[in-house]
């Protein structure tokens, strides 16, 4: 149930510049969420990525561990989401960026992280 495969994670380079492009974002402080409606239905309703900018956090280990922790947060909330979307029959590509200096912890990204999901299904 709680999967994160690699069909789910955004790769490739030219829809990542069309999320970034035609984008709309909603920003919760450590967070901002950057989302684009696909017109592309396929078995996957969502496709995310995952930002930690070397700007924020100088040291890759950091970074690493920053991710991982988004990564696993987001893995255990996502059903809402795609629930929220199969109902609407609708396919997104979405990026969660980091947007701090200061290296939080997991309890602290899970709280935020389940806060953006929930704010994010409201705005859709």
């Amino acid at each position: 149930m709680f999967r994160f495969p690699k069909n789910q994670k955004l790769c490739n380079n030219t829809d990542i510049d069309e999320l970034f492009d035609q984008g709309t974002s909603i920003s919760l402080h450590p967070f901002r969420i950057v989302w684009f409606y696909n017109e592309n239905i396929d078995d996957v309703l969502i496709k995310s990525l995952i930002v930690v900018p070397k700007k924020r956090i100088k040291l890759a280990v950091q970074r690493n561990t920053i991710k991982r922790y988004i990564r696993e947060s987001y893995r255990t909330r996502k059903f809402k989401l795609e629930e929220h979307l199969k109902n609407q029959q609708k396919q997104i590509y979405f990026a969660i960026i980091y947007s701090t200096h200061k290296e939080l912890c997991f309890k602290d990204i899970d709280v935020k992280i389940n806060l953006m999901i929930n704010r994010f299904i409201n705005v859709l």
